[in-house]
């Protein structure tokens, strides 16, 4: 991992640069609010964007994307240059995923938490679809009037705070490693705003 500026250029060095640095670095450019990017290829989400459907609202995780999810087509291969970079940034425009046709996906979020959680989220949403897919199709979906206030309580700050802690701490689990003491599950470590109906 690495930290660049806006101009694509090395500030702090954790290894290589990766060669699709700039989905990271045009999408910050365009959308300075944005503080993570992140690029992946989850398997369900690349196995999704080949069917060319869009994505529907039959799941909690699918709420999240109720409004639409950009699908990014100019291209299914590597982004490795500044332009296609920047067709990228301008696919995505004010939303906080997209889908790279037959490639991955982008997220992008204020916070590693908010745009790790979208990204668990959309790869879950498209599971979920392939699998109703598999057995005959989605037949019923989150109801019209049900989308918004369901959507905003599935993406909660505090849900995305406590969600990354909670991965934090399976993968220090996992390891063997001691779980650093701001993501130990301790009611303290908890962010709580969000509960009790709101």
């Amino acid at each position: 991992m690495n930290q660049l500026n806006a101009l694509s250029n090395c500030v702090e060095y954790y290894g290589p640069r990766h060669n699709e640095v700039y989905i990271h670095s045009e999408v910050m450019r365009a959308r300075p609010e944005i503080n993570c990017v992140i690029h992946t290829h989850p398997e369900h989400a690349i196995a999704f964007s080949s069917l060319g459907k869009p994505l529907s609202a039959m799941s909690n995780d699918g709420t999240m994307f109720s409004d639409g999810v950009p699908i990014f087509a100019e291209t299914t291969d590597l982004i490795t240059d500044q332009p296609r970079g920047k067709a990228v940034a301008k696919t995505l425009g004010d939303r906080r995923a997209l889908i790279l046709r037959n490639h991955g996906i982008v997220t992008a979020g204020t916070t590693i938490d908010e745009a790790v959680f979208v990204a668990i989220k959309l790869e879950r949403a498209c599971r979920i679809q392939m699998l109703a897919g598999a057995a005959g199709g989605p037949k019923l979906f989150v109801k019209d009037e049900e989308l918004a206030a369901k959507r905003s309580r599935t993406n909660r700050g505090d849900s995305q705070g406590n969600a990354f802690s909670y991965l934090v701490r399976r993968w220090h689990l996992r390891c063997g490693c001691e779980v650093p003491k701001e993501y130990r599950a301790e009611i303290g470590n908890f962010d709580r705003t969000g509960y009790k109906g709101s």
